[in-house]
Parts: C-alpha cells; sequence; structure tokens
C-alpha cells in the first residue's frame, strides 16, 4: 500500500474512533438516531475498500462482518448485546490492523542542473538505501532567460549526473498520477529567477498540489546571513511553498524564525554538500592526468569567481583580468590555478549585463592561453577541491564548502567595516587573510598570497569558528532522512 493512501485510511480510522467515543463515552441520555450508525457503516466500507488486498483473509473477513453487524442491527431497529460489545472493541482492533499494513513511500528528487546534485546526493543515499522507500531522480529541464526577460536557449543536463544515479526521465514522471510522500527541490524560484527558469510544471507552487511533504534543500551551503540576503534566502516561493525548509545551520534556521516562519518549518540538519566534501577527502576522486601534469611541483590554488566577481570590476573588467593573469604569470614555477567560475556566469551575464558580455570572453580567451592556469567549468568540482591547496574567492558559491575541506580560504578583498552586515565572526576569521584591493591581484600581493597558503598560519583559528557554522561530520543528509522518519514514527536503518 501507498504510505499516503495508508495515511487517508489512518485518518478514516480516527474518524471512527471518535465517533465510537461519542458513543460508548458521551455524557447523558442520548437518543442516537440512524443516521449516525449509517455514517460509521459507510465509514468502514470505505476503510475495506481502500485496504482490500492489503490485509490477510482473517482480518478481511472481521472487516466484512463488523460492516454486516451495522446492517442487521439497523434493520432490526436495535443492538444486540453482543453486537454493541463487538462496536466496543471495534475501534482499537481497527488501528491495530490497518497499523500492521506495510506502507511503500515514494519519494522523488528533482534536479535541474547537474553541479547542484551534492546538495541532493547524500539525503538520496540514505533513502535509497531503505527498502522501505521508492526514490526516484528526475532531471528536470531549465531555459536560460534573456535580457529582455524572454525564455532563452533549452538546458537538460540529466546525462552529466553520476553513471551510478538512476534516472527517470521528466516525461515520463507524471507527478499527478505518482503523488510522492515527499518531493525535494533545489531551484526556490519559480517564476522569480532573473537567469534561468525551470519548466511551470515544476514550479514548487504546483508541486505542493500533489505531495503532503515538500522539501527545500538550498543548493548553497550559506550557514549565514544578513539583511542583504533575506529576500534571496527565505522571500522566493519555495520557502513559502514548501513544507519543510533544511538549513544548513541554527544560525539560518534563527534566522527564518526572527522572519516570521513557523520554527517547525526550519530544520538545521547542515548541507549535504559538505557531506560530499567529507566523503570525497576520505574515498579520493579521479582527477585528469592534464591537471596533475600542471600541478606536479607546485602549489595549487583554486579561484572560484561567483556570479558577480568579473560585473565588481565594470568597464575595467578585462584590464583587472589581465593584471591578475599577468601576477599569476610571474608565479609560473611555484603556482597553478585552477579556475572555476560559476556555471551560471555567461548566463547570467547575457541576462543581466550584456554589455560585458564581450569583456568575459576575452577574459576567457586570456585564461585559455595561460601555461599555469587550468579553466573548470565540469559538473563536479571535487577533483579541483581535492588537487588544491587553498582557494582563492569573495565568496563564491563554494566557498563554505571548500572550508569543510580544512583548507585556508583566502578572501579577495577588503574586510568588512564596522557597520558591514556581513561583518559576521567567519567573515572575519576568513578575511584574516585579506589582500585589501577590491581589483586585479597585483605581483606583489600574489607573492605574499602564496607564501599564505605555504605556511597557513591561522589554521587553527579558522577551524575552531568554522566548526561553530559548519558540520563536517558526513551525516547532513543523514540527519535529514532520519527527520523524516521521525515525523512519520519509523525508525532509521543503521547506516
Amino acid at each position: 500500500m501507498r504510505y499516503e493512501i495508508k495515511r487517508q485510511v489512518q485518518e478514516l480510522c480516527q474518524t471512527y474512533a471518535e465517533a465510537m467515543d461519542y458513543l460508548f463515552f458521551g455524557e447523558g441520555e442520548r437518543d442516537i438516531p440512524d443516521d449516525f450508525f449509517l455514517s460509521c457503516r459507510d465509514c468502514l466500507v470505505n476503510i475495506a475498500d481502500m485496504v482490500k488486498g492489503e490485509v490477510d483473509e482473517q482480518g478481511g473477513a472481521w472487516l466484512s462482518k463488523l460492516c454486516r453487524t451495522y446492517d442487521t442491527a439497523l434493520k432490526a431497529g436495535a443492538f444486540q448485546d453482543e453486537q454493541w460489545a463487538d462496536l466496543a472493541k471495534s475501534a482499537q482492533a481497527l488501528k491495530e490492523m490497518v497499523g500492521q499494513i506495510r506502507a511503500a513511500l515514494r519519494v522523488a528528487f528533482f534536479p535541474y542542473k547537474a553541479s547542484m546534485w551534492s546538495s541532493f546526493e547524500s539525503v538520496w543515499e540514505a533513502f535509497a538505501g531503505d527498502p522501505r522507500f521508492a526514490c526516484k531522480v528526475v532531471p528536470i529541464p531549465y531555459r536560460d532567460l534573456n535580457a529582455d526577460g524572454t525564455l532563452g536557449e533549452s538546458h537538460y543536463e540529466g546525462a552529466e549526473l553520476p553513471s551510478y544515479v538512476p534516472i527517470t526521465r521528466h516525461e515520463s514522471y507524471l507527478i499527478q498520477r505518482e503523488r510522492p510522500d515527499f518531493v525535494f527541490i533545489h531551484n526556490p524560484y519559480d517564476a522569480a529567477n532573473r537567469v534561468t527558469r525551470v519548466d511551470r510544471q515544476f514550479f514548487s507552487s504546483r508541486l505542493q498540489q500533489y505531495t503532503h511533504g515538500l522539501c527545500y534543500v538550498p543548493y548553497y551551503s550559506t550557514p549565514i546571513c544578513n539583511s542583504t540576503q533575506y529576500g534571496l534566502m527565505f522571500g522566493m516561493p519555495a520557502h513559502i511553498n514548501c513544507w519543510r525548509y533544511f538549513v544548513p545551520s541554527q544560525s539560518m534556521a534563527a534566522t527564518g524564525t526572527a522572519l516570521g516562519y513557523d520554527p517547525e518549518k526550519m530544520v538545521a540538519a547542515g548541507s549535504p554538500k559538505w557531506d560530499r566534501v567529507v566523503k570525497a577527502q576520505e574515498k579520493g576522486v579521479a582527477v585528469p592526468e592534464a591537471w596533475k601534469r600542471k600541478a606536479r611541483g607546485r602549489k595549487v590554488l583554486l579561484w572560484d569567481t561567483h556570479l558577480s566577481y568579473f560585473g565588481r570590476w565594470g568597464d575595467n573588467m578585462a584590464a583587472e583580468a589581465e593584471k591578475t593573469f599577468s601576477s599569476f604569470r610571474a608565479l609560473a614555477d611555484e603556482l597553478t590555478v585552477i579556475w572555476r567560475p560559476h556555471p551560471l556566469t555567461e548566463a547570467s551575464i547575457r541576462s543581466m549585463q550584456p554589455q560585458y558580455a564581450k569583456p568575459y570572453a576575452d577574459v576567457v580567451a586570456m585564461a585559455k592561453e595561460q601555461e599555469n592556469i587550468i579553466i573548470d567549468t565540469s559538473g563536479d568540482y571535487l577533483a579541483a577541491f581535492l588537487c588544491s591547496d587553498a582557494m582563492l574567492t569573495w565568496f563564491g558559491s563554494l566557498t563554505y564548502e571548500y572550508l569543510a575541506t580544512g583548507k585556508p580560504v583566502i578572501i579577495d578583498g577588503p574586510p568588512p567595516a564596522a557597520d558591514d552586515p556581513w561583518r559576521n565572526p567567519l567573515h572575519l576569521a576568513l578575511y584574516a587573510n585579506n589582500r585589501q584591493a577590491a581589483s586585479g591581484l597585483d605581483r606583489q600581493t600574489a607573492k605574499t598570497m602564496l607564501a599564505y597558503l605555504v605556511d597557513d598560519p591561522d589554521k587553527e583559528k579558522r577551524l575552531k569558528v568554522m566548526r561553530q557554522y559548519i558540520q563536517d561530520d558526513g551525516l547532513c543528509g543523514r540527519r535529514i532522512y532520519e527527520y523524516i522518519l521521525a515525523q512519520l514514527g519509523l525508525e532509521p536503518l543503521a547506516p
């Protein structure tokens, strides 16, 4: 039996039990009309229809006899003592019988970008390893948005998910027929995104109509936010429409509650993205041979650039990038750089800053010509994490995941002022190794940065603060699984 059907049957059982409580324990003398008994009988008939084939022969015979008890008594105009005794025991017996029915639970995951699968993977692994759950991974298509807001190029990245993840084509998955018990999404925007858009049938506003357990797990792992991010992290349609919002930290849960969300909706489980980093460090991942050749005998810096990284340089984008590349070239004997641009950088520039499309193309062309720069646009960033010794970023999408490696993070810009909303203990711990100018990287600063990542003098301080916000135990997905089982009154399987 489907879990959703069992839940409906249990609700009918509860309705029947309340009727029996009224009948046997209600106060005062009462004249019970026949309609009351007819309603009880109809409730039992509905239950019998729904559990047909799910209970044994003895249970089915008992339920049929109970229905006939009402028919006989109503026809005779009165219940006999033996019939009253049967009714008195019926509610508890009915609950016990239905409770023994095994229910299959359906869980659906709807990833859209392959590079964001890491926000689901450890959750999916936990559910897929439990035979009580039927899990389906349904990659969904999306479209780029043009600068004028119209729909642009269409994308489907199902083939880019890890080969060990079995996928179901979205065309063959009809949620209105499947009605999964739990649905996991990581795109919160519906029609509110300005860069990409999933098909309308996968908007959270529609998905919530076909499941009682719409779960939002962020595609980012940000464990702390400020007032400038409230709209992005708590004001999108999926934040409102979901049953549970699995936030990365207690700090984020407290923020959501302060903004008016029901505390029960905010579940601090950590980020599954951290699990994947921890697992990769334990088991290792394949690193391209070309990377190994370029990195041999050198320190490796992972350069993470998010959506607005180059936009902050404005019309000087190409010149500032060339300054940075020149600094990297000067250290070619000592340093290899893995540049990982945000996967939506080009689409974002085309949609929101089309005047920078040509300068950004020039930046990419410059990087391709440089011997000690590797451009990583693959769907999986773990090789870059494990191959590198440190990260240079301006709080890009991977910053908080990289912290889970324990390696240094070098913030590319000045620290926040005393009144800056970004000023918090975690960020200040990272800015301890910052450079002061939000411009292209000059050679002297690059040399200082290289010396810093070799020595890593702030390691203990960084790790102490980091662990106040980031759960690097590899169990975040497991916590989400165990939370949902607790809501169902089920015991989790041993990992």
